[in-house]
């Protein structure tokens, strides 16, 4: 059951970025590819996952847990003493979860007439 639950939380943090992104856009607070990317690593690192208990619950749920070893090609630096760098492990893996979601930009101005 805690399993579930715990999904069911990530998927709805994602879920959440998605919806808040979403209305960003709307609200012409995003403009443009590169905003949006911005916002996203803005979101995502300015979000709880400081807290070691929540990047434990993302590197338990995402789906991409090895996503700074992709990007980095190594671990994150040791942080105090030898303790792993929790935080930046779950923000390149929620990120990676994020914008495996994301749709192909398309420009909220660019309005085309049908034919």
């Amino acid at each position: 059951m805690l399993n579930r639950e715990l999904h069911q939380k990530y998927a709805d943090r994602i879920t959440g970025i998605m919806d808040d992104m979403e209305g960003a856009i709307a609200d012409g607070v995003i403009t443009s590819e590169e905003e949006r990317d911005t916002w996203i690593h803005e979101s995502i690192g300015g979000s709880d996952i400081c807290y070691t208990h929540h990047a434990f619950e993302v590197l338990l749920c995402c789906r991409n847990e090895d996503a700074y070893v992709d990007v980095h090609g190594e671990l994150p630096k040791l942080v105090v003493g030898d303790s792993i760098d929790w935080t930046a492990l779950a923000y390149w893996a929620l990120l990676e979860d994020v914008q495996r979601r994301l749709p192909v930009w398309t420009d909220p101005n660019d309005v085309t007439e049908d034919e």
